[in-house]
């Protein structure tokens, strides 16, 4: 039994992969290959494997959350951390895609989607994953988390202009009041 990664841990793990992506890119090349080889299972039990191998790459995104320090080292680390995870998405999408079973396309289409979000292709991973919000718990999950955090951004962005317009004004009175009355 292990107990699971503790934060301090994790981010060491990410500090690790973002410094040096090659050993994880390695890693999905042989997860591909491997995958290639199971021709001889059932397809429900390859589906379950691809399942299995898209974790990694939600993982990827996960560690994302850390602050690598300054904005330049978080950018790297978003960049390198997203294209890990493409790549697993990508994969997946493609292993998915090429069962004829209405399963197996489903799956295709939910890595696409997750395969977007790792691009940072919002407004088409919402139009993908939309229509399979209620067959796949993940996929509702994000989706409810996209939706809080637009109207999270509509807020803070209302916010700001309130902010904005309440100090233009405040400024605005000052003028008036010093006598320069909007002749500034």
């Amino acid at each position: 039994f292990r107990s699971p990664p503790d934060e301090a841990s994790e981010f060491e793990l990410a500090k690790r992969i973002v410094a040096d992506p090659g050993p994880e890119r390695g890693q999905i090349v042989q997860l591909s290959l491997l995958f290639d080889q199971t021709t001889d299972l059932p397809s429900a039990d390859r589906r379950e494997l691809l399942v299995e191998i898209a974790e990694r790459g939600k993982g990827y995104l996960a560690l994302a959350r850390f602050d690598f320090g300054t904005p330049a080292e978080n950018e790297k680390a978003d960049t390198t951390l997203n294209r890990l995870a493409a790549n697993i998405f990508a994969m997946c999408r493609t292993q998915a895609g090429q069962e004829t079973t209405p399963e197996g396309r489903q799956l295709a289409q939910r890595f696409e989607g997750f395969l977007q979000l790792a691009e940072g292709k919002i407004d088409e991973a919402t139009k993908t994953l939309s229509p399979l919000r209620t067959k796949f718990h993940d996929v509702d999950t994000i989706l409810k988390t996209m939706d809080r955090d637009r109207l999270r951004a509509r807020n803070l962005a209302a916010l700001g202009v309130m902010r904005e317009y309440t100090r233009e004004g405040k400024e605005a009175g000052l003028d008036q009041a010093s006598g320069l009355g909007g002749w500034v």
